[in-house]
């Protein structure tokens, strides 16, 4: 079944064009990357999909539903979201504070602690460090928690993400 789709995506910004009629499919389950060169677009994509940069042409459908004029805080409570990279954590706050800021759009406590639970699994080692402060781990751990926070958001499937280096494939978190 097909999650999320583009049907001839264009964007830009401040009128000059970036995207030229970009079409893609993501199967329920799929792990894509999107690969090209700098300046080729694929952040640009990312951020189209996610709300982020207003498409200028194209859909964008998820769910069978077009999505394509939504605002990036609509995206969120999809599900959908981008995590940059570069991380971007809060580093004088926890783990747990830096996760429970991706899930600022959920009100039931009992959801935010099941999709905390859900990212514990795939990266246990930042159950390990739950109280420790994020500018105190690696650069990999760091990473995982910047994941994770993006996963926490919302019900939906995995979100898109740039291809992420540095996690550390052995706890569980190979960049994908």
């Amino acid at each position: 079944m097909v999650i999320l789709e583009t049907k001839n995506l264009k964007s830009g910004y401040q009128g000059t064009p970036v995207l030229h009629d970009v079409t893609f499919q993501v199967e329920e389950g799929a792990i894509v990357a999107i690969l090209g060169s700098n300046g080729a677009g694929k952040t640009t994509t990312l951020r189209t999909v996610t709300g982020a940069v207003r498409a200028t042409g194209g859909q964008v459908i998820y769910r069978g539903e077009d999505i394509t004029r939504r605002p990036a805080h609509e995206m969120v409570r999809l599900g959908i979201s981008h995590v940059p990279e570069g991380r971007h954590l809060f580093g004088q706050m926890s783990i747990r504070d830096n996760l429970l800021m991706g899930a600022y759009a959920e009100k039931d406590k009992t959801v935010i602690e099941e999709r905390m639970e859900q990212m514990f699994a795939i990266f246990p080692r930042l159950k390990e460090r739950l109280y420790q402060k994020a500018e105190t781990m690696s650069g990999g751990e760091q990473q995982m928690a910047a994941i994770a926070r993006g996963n926490d958001v919302g019900a939906g499937a995995p979100a898109p993400r740039r291809a992420l280096p540095g996690a550390d494939a052995e706890a569980g978190g190979g960049g994908f």
